[in-house]
């Protein structure tokens, strides 16, 4: 999940290749999660979820390791403490304190652990202490994953109540059920208009080069969501019913060179784009290394509206992406 999209998916393993197969080529910034071994590799940097952490250590405590993991828990407390202040500190206070982290850190690590769980946690911090506070560098980042667990908890819930899924289709369904939902709440956004856009959409119907047409991309359809690109007003609706095979619209790309979308072939430019929504008459979406700095040009070419990932994952909150996505739309953008 970002602080704008969140996208359930629901298999029978947890292992690294379930997101491998998700994200194929692309790596987000950063990656917060817990330490299971199959969540790292995963991001460009990596910090660990304090709340974990917290948990292993007062597992330790319990196990009787006063000596590392009692004074390991009150750093770990100490570190939240000043991440919940970090929009009042200034840069210069937030370096301050992770010098001072790091330096209670390597007092704490030279203590002689008491018992196998303790010494487990100890040789878990020698080996990823660089990734305990990078929230105190990067201020977008949260120093827990609780926000993805919170997400998670409905369909944890769902799988006890009914004893899990009994065909294939249910998992994959539920799983888009939950990105709808939660993605509609993390943006404000009214729930029952955003499932009642996606089950209105049409399943793909045409692929041609350099021309994607469908109406049900489910990331796509998720990261732009209901209040970000107005989906469910006029931008979106069908124009002529006959169009390219009855399609509500298409997305068209790639438009920039961009990794992930290089199995599409090489990049179309703006001038393709353009003369594409010169040709059709149903809204296209722009596709492919779109960006802050390119987007504008992608609408003046005459999309409809753009597709991304960067763009949103680097989005600071939901109303700095909303101005963003107002500025394009404003006259003369």
């Amino acid at each position: 999940m970002t602080t704008v999209a969140v996208l359930h998916v629901i298999k029978p393993s947890r292992g690294k290749a379930v997101v491998t197969a998700l994200f194929g080529e692309f790596r987000p910034e950063v990656w917060v999660s817990d330490m299971l071994g199959s969540q790292k590799g995963h991001g460009i940097e990596w910090q660990v979820c304090l709340a974990h952490l917290l948990r292993d250590a007062k597992y330790a405590i319990e196990c009787g390791d006063t000596a590392f993991s009692a004074p390991f828990r009150r750093l770990l407390l100490r570190a939240i403490a000043i991440g919940q202040r970090r929009e009042t500190l200034k840069d210069t206070t937030l370096r301050q304190y992770l010098y001072d982290l790091e330096r209670r850190l390597d007092r704490i690590i030279k203590a002689v652990q008491i018992g196998e769980p303790g010494r487990k946690l100890r040789n878990r911090m020698l080996a990823n202490r660089a990734h305990l506070f990078v929230f105190m560098t990067r201020r977008d980042v949260p120093f827990t994953n609780n926000a993805s667990e919170r997400n998670l908890r409905p369909s944890v819930i769902f799988r006890k109540v009914t004893n899990c899924f009994r065909c294939e289709w249910g998992p994959e369904t539920y799983a888009a059920f939950r990105s709808v939902v939660s993605t509609a709440k993390a943006n404000g956004a009214s729930v029952y208009d955003a499932i009642r856009f996606v089950l209105s959409a049409k399943r793909p119907v045409e692929v041609t080069a350099g021309v994607y047409v469908a109406s049900t991309g489910l990331l796509y359809v998720l990261l732009g969501n209901i209040d970000l690109f107005d989906v469910a007003g006029d931008g979106f609706t069908v124009t002529t019913a006959n169009d390219r095979a009855g399609a509500s619209y298409l997305f068209f790309g790639p438009v920039f060179d961009t990794p992930s979308k290089q199995a599409f072939g090489p990049s179309q430019g703006v001038q393709r784009l353009a003369e594409v929504c010169a040709a059709i008459r149903i809204p296209v979406i722009a596709i492919g290394g779109v960006n802050e700095e390119n987007a504008a040009a992608c609408i003046r070419a005459g999309a409809s509206g753009i597709a991304a990932i960067r763009m949103f994952q680097k989005a600071q909150s939901a109303v700095a992406l909303r101005e963003s996505i107002a500025a394009l739309r404003a006259p003369g953008s």
